[in-house]
């Protein structure tokens, strides 16, 4: 996905349909079914944790509710704006 392999794609929802087709993929990816800890889990192992609120126009009805349930853990800070607000970053800490 990023040419220097320094990033990885981690999930923001257990809703995300790639889950459903393999089971254990997203204990494999963030080492259980609570999102929101497994990214605790990695800030507090130092890692750096960006999100977008892109995904949301995926679907509207679904998504928006998702992100924010994750994103009420974190304080979020705008690290990049982009696509008139809608590809925004955002490093959770």
């Amino acid at each position: 996905m990023f040419s220097n392999k320094k990033y990885k794609t981690l999930p923001i929802s257990s809703w995300q349909e790639f889950y459903w087709l393999e089971p254990k993929l997203l204990q494999n990816v963030i080492g259980g079914e609570d999102i929101a800890a497994g990214y605790k889990k990695l800030l507090l192992a130092g890692d750096k944790i960006y999100i977008s609120h892109y995904y949301e126009s995926n679907v509207p009805s679904q998504w928006p509710k998702q992100i924010k349930e994750l994103t009420d853990n974190f304080v979020l800070t705008k690290v990049y704006q982009g696509c008139l607000g809608s590809c925004d970053i955002y490093q959770l800490k």
